[in-house]
C-alpha cells in the first residue's frame, strides 16, 4: 500500500500479490471469490481513544481478483476519517479460508497495512 501517511480525500494505492503457496491449500481461488478492502480506526472521530469509544471502519471497494488470486486498486480515504492510527484491511469474502475449514487451525488476522491518517 503507498502511501502511509495520508489525510482524508487522499488516494492510495493497495495492491495484493495474490495467493500464497501452503503445501496445504489450494494455490487459486474459486471463481466466486472477492476481496473486500476496509479502513479502520480505534478512533471515532470525537478524540477518543479505543478505552470506551467505537471504532471506525468504511469499506473502500470490492475487488475481483485475477487468475493468479492478485487484484489492485487505488482507493481514497473517506472524508470523515478521523485523525490517527488506521488500518486498510483485505477481507475474502466467497472462499473459505482454512480458519472457517478447520477452527483449530492457528490463524493469523486478515492482512493488513498501517496508515497514518494525519490532519
Amino acid at each position: 500500500m503507498t502511501p502511509t501517511s495520508v489525510t482524508a480525500g487522499d488516494a492510495v494505492q493497495v495492491m495484493i500479490s495474490g495467493v500464497g503457496h501452503h503445501p496445504e491449500c489450494s494455490s487459486t481461488l474459486p471463481g466466486r471469490a472477492r476481496y473486500e478492502i476496509s479502513i479502520g480506526s480505534r478512533v471515532d472521530g470525537t478524540g477518543n481513544d479505543d478505552r470506551g469509544s467505537r471504532y471506525y471502519s468504511a469499506g473502500l471497494v470490492v475487488l475481483d481478483p485475477d487468475d493468479a488470486g492478485a487484484a489492485e486498486a487505488t482507493v481514497r480515504v473517506p472524508d470523515d476519517m478521523p485523525v490517527g492510527e488506521a488500518r486498510i484491511s483485505v477481507d475474502l469474502q466467497g472462499a473459505k479460508t482454512l480458519c472457517e475449514i478447520d477452527p483449530s487451525a492457528s490463524c493469523a488476522p486478515d492482512p493488513f497495512a498501517a496508515v497514518d491518517v494525519v490532519g
